[in-house]
């Protein structure tokens, strides 16, 4: 019985130094000047998003560091793509929100929070941090966490209209940066 409740004790113990050592990297992250915090839609599936942003700042990285041996033209390409992507998620989110309607996504730093939001945010459990390696990734995370917003807003007022639209959004979000990323031989869910 003993050994029951000492093991207990040790997964309880061990969990809770898990939350503090993800609750200082995200800390961390977040003090960095273009950093956005956001709390994804959906609870534990809208996590998927958070990856999704992790991998593309991989992606990105991983082909403007190609740029150095190889065809410049296709780096020009790749990166197109992803701004194109970028456009046309922000004009998904300007015919949900028309608030945003004559807003330049170039801008999206008038948006993000102060330093002092952002480590209040983050020490929230689902917070989730992203630090973007460049504008395009920038704004996509900002589209994303402006939907994520709305979508809790939506989802408190029972507004199963708009919810709808931002849920299918969304999911276009996430099949455009699978394919963009995919199509592209970068593995998905690796760490290099």
């Amino acid at each position: 019985m003993e050994e029951k409740a000492a093991g207990k004790e040790n997964k309880e113990a061990q969990a809770v130094s898990n939350l503090e050592k993800r609750t200082a990297i995200k800390k961390r992250f977040a003090t960095m000047p273009a950093s956005i915090v956001f709390i994804p839609a959906g609870g534990r599936s809208g996590f998927v998003f958070h990856k999704l942003l992790l991998d593309l700042n991989k992606y990105v990285r991983k082909i403007n560091n190609s740029a150095v041996f190889g065809d410049i033209l296709e780096v020009k390409a790749k990166h197109g793509r992803i701004k194109k992507l970028c456009y046309e998620t922000w004009e998904g989110l300007k015919d949900i929100i028309p608030r945003f309607h004559a807003f330049d996504p170039k801008h999206w730093a008038d948006i993000n929070e102060t330093m002092d939001e952002r480590m209040r945010l983050i020490n929230r459990a689902a917070a989730c941090v992203i630090n973007p390696i460049d504008d395009n990734v920038a704004m996509l995370a900002m589209a994303i966490k402006v939907l994520s917003e709305k979508f809790n807003e939506y989802q408190a007022k029972s507004d199963f209209d708009n919810l709808e639209k931002i849920a299918m959004l969304f999911r276009k979000i996430q099949a455009d940066l699978t394919d963009l990323m995919g199509q592209n031989g970068n593995k998905q869910g690796s760490n290099t």
